[in-house]
């Protein structure tokens, strides 16, 4: 796993999997809560929303198993300033093109 080169969030885990699939996307994971995925180029200013799949738990049934709006606006704002270097990481990190950080 590949440690996301273009932002970083404090309290967040944002990484690509290498050798992960399309549609380009990243995971976002908050340790010993929950980790959802997100769909870079479902992410528009158009939009207050930040669409996301979650990972786990894959069926959230409490609070604090799926992030808060609050959790959710700074990832949509970074994605949103760095889409064009997220597309490119994504490609580089599942194609082998190159070898960011790995995460412990």
């Amino acid at each position: 796993m590949a440690r996301l080169a273009a932002f970083t969030i404090p309290g967040l885990e944002c990484y690509i999997p290498s050798g992960d699939h399309l549609p380009p996307h990243i995971h976002v994971r908050k340790p010993g809560a929950w980790e959802i995925k997100v769909l870079i180029n479902h992410v528009h200013h158009g939009n207050p929303e930040l669409p996301y799949l979650p990972v786990r738990p894959r069926h959230p049934s409490r609070k604090g198993q799926v992030p808060s709006p609050r959790e959710l606006q700074p990832l949509r704002e970074a994605i949103l300033a760095h889409r064009r270097a997220l597309l490119r990481e994504f490609h580089a990190v599942t194609t082998g093109a190159a070898r960011p950080g790995k995460t412990p």
